[in-house]
């Protein structure tokens, strides 16, 4: 799989998917797509994980692309311009992101939400 990061402000990527290969992302995150890709849509991590996305105000509902046969292209775009910033993790390593920074995921990785408290209430 590989990735490619186009514009300054109003920034696309496009993900080179090969066999078998698989992203997921929220909905409405894929901007176009050229290839034999299969879409499907679930809450990934059953219904509490994506009741717990939508309590937050994220999808309660994922969807993954995955490349059937030959190469595909799929291209994402985010919500507001800005910049798309790639993030690699290790085995165990994670990040907590701020409410919609989330764009688009290997199947490898596990989404979760995480609630923040106000100090000294």
């Amino acid at each position: 799989m590989k990735y490619d990061i186009h514009g300054t402000t109003l920034q696309t990527l496009d993900i080179h998917l090969n066999p078998g290969e698989s992203v997921f992302t929220e909905s409405g995150g894929m901007a176009w797509m050229r290839g034999n890709v299969e879409m499907s849509t679930n809450t990934r991590g059953g219904l509490l994980k994506g009741l717990a996305r939508s309590l937050a105000g994220e999808s309660l509902f994922l969807t993954a692309y995955t490349c059937q046969q030959g190469s595909a292209t799929i291209t994402f775009t985010p919500e507001a311009p800005g910049s798309i910033i790639p993030v690699t993790l290790s085995a165990g390593e994670s990040r907590i992101c701020q409410k919609d920074a989330f764009m688009v995921a290997e199947e490898n990785i596990t989404l979760e939400v995480h609630f923040r408290r106000k100090l000294g209430t």
